[in-house]
């Protein structure tokens, strides 16, 4: 994400109305014409099971907005959404099961995207393309390349385009925002995002005939092709890579957000992100039922933080991959180099954590760790060299760490009163060398 799109989602969300119905918030992309107009905002919302009934909330809200469209690729949602329109709303818009034939209705001025994933982006360019202003739910996008090509589209047609990262629409949240930053709970130096739910078995999957009342080809449209299953529509979908990004995207989104706007932080430079399938494992889906996501504005082996404390506290740094990019492997060895005079005023200690279950590796040692008190051999410049493997290098021994073959590892490095030259990047920790 680029400043520029930074800029003008802030823009627009700013420009928003004071209206927030059932987590939504009706969009800044109507507000031109609705204030002051004599004529409706012609909206089309597309993939009605779910999030859709915050949509049509918001937009029957707003008197000058008018809902000309719902379009779903399934017969029995759509069934299902006409009735709840009629009792909701009042009245039944027109259905289309092809949203590109909505595009091409000149009369449709916005359209609001709560499609699967993997349909976000596409369908929003397309959008922009035919002319209509976007609200496309979070996330935009179903890899980082998308969010590039949104943006280049957006310049291009000049459509409003606005995602639903809604909870910075509501009261709670601004005001929250507020406190923390005019000191409330003093200097805030990190933010942590959690979500937890306690989801069941989706089941392995079996394939089975499309129901006659789905447009499967059309469901998948720019996805490569799958067989049709049993545990993957309307909802699990979620969970295979293919079309969804898992949890960390589904709610995650939200609550990294507001960590990030709290802080008044930028993208960051790195991310280290792992996890397991520790509940149902065996299941046929891909993305991981727990999943740990560190960012980092900053530089170094992966910062999970950059905190101005100079001397105080503790700053961790982390990574699951080597100098190549490639995730450590805990049968094969690596060595880190540790530069002499690390900038601390207290001590460093290096740890291996198990990256699947993210709690300290289970191995023969008393502990996987190593720090600046131990007893360790180091070079003539007063660097130091550790390695990390399944069988400590012949008469280093004081300066390894056992890994466990077939296990993922990841090595966290803590600076215990971290001082200024780690802060302005004058000094970093090499990365991880594999030597074998």
């Amino acid at each position: 994400m680029t400043n520029n799109r930074r800029d003008f989602i802030k823009k627009t969300t700013a420009g928003s109305l004071a209206l927030t119905l059932g987590g939504l918030t009706f969009p800044a992309m109507a507000n031109a014409r609705i204030l002051g107009a004599n004529d409706h905002i012609n909206c089309a919302v597309i993939g009605v099971r779910s999030r859709a009934k915050a949509h049509v909330r918001a937009i029957h809200a707003n008197t000058n907005a008018k809902i000309l469209y719902n379009c779903d690729v399934d017969d029995v949602i759509i069934e299902e959404h006409n009735i709840w329109c009629q009792k909701t709303i009042g009245y039944v818009p027109k259905v289309e099961k092809d949203f590109r034939k909505i595009l091409e209705d000149k009369d449709v001025d916005a359209v609001f995207i709560a499609t699967p994933e993997h349909w976000h982006a596409p369908m929003a360019i397309m959008a922009m393309q035919a002319g209509k202003h976007v609200y496309i739910e979070k996330p935009c996008s179903h890899n980082p390349h998308e969010n590039d090509l949104l943006v280049a589209a957006q310049n291009k047609y000049g459509k409003k385009v606005q995602m639903g990262n809604q909870q910075r629409s509501a009261q709670t949240s601004i005001q929250g925002i507020k406190d923390i930053r005019a000191g409330e709970i003093g200097e805030v130096y990190k933010g942590e995002a959690y979500y937890s739910n306690n989801r069941g078995s989706i089941g392995k999957g079996k394939e089975i005939t499309v129901p006659k009342t789905l447009d499967w080809d059309l469901w998948q449209g720019p996805a490569p092709r799958e067989a049709y299953r049993d545990n993957i529509h309307p909802y699990n979908w979620h969970w295979f890579k293919t079309w969804g990004t898992g949890e960390m995207h589904n709610n995650g989104t939200h609550e990294v957000d507001i960590c990030r706007w709290a802080l008044g932080v930028d993208l960051p430079e790195s991310v280290t992100s792992f996890g397991g399938k520790h509940t149902f494992d065996g299941e046929g889906y891909f993305n991981y039922d727990a999943q740990a996501f560190f960012g980092a504005v900053g530089t170094g082996i992966t910062p999970a933080m950059v905190v101005q404390h100079i001397g105080l506290g503790s700053q961790y740094l982390a990574t699951h991959t080597d100098n190549t990019g490639t995730p450590f492997d805990g049968a094969k060895n690596y060595k880190l180099h540790v530069p002499a005079n690390v900038p601390v005023k207290d001590f460093w200690s290096v740890l291996i954590y198990d990256a699947a279950s993210r709690s300290m590796l289970k191995q023969s040692q008393p502990f996987p760790a190593i720090d600046s008190y131990s007893d360790l051999n180091k070079n003539e410049d007063g660097s130091i060299d550790l390695y990390f493997g399944p069988t400590a290098p012949q008469g280093k021994e004081s300066n390894w760490i056992e890994t466990v073959p077939n296990k993922g590892f990841l090595v966290e490095v803590r600076l215990y009163g971290a001082l200024q030259p780690y802060f302005d990047r004058t000094w970093k920790i090499n990365d991880v060398e594999k030597i074998d």
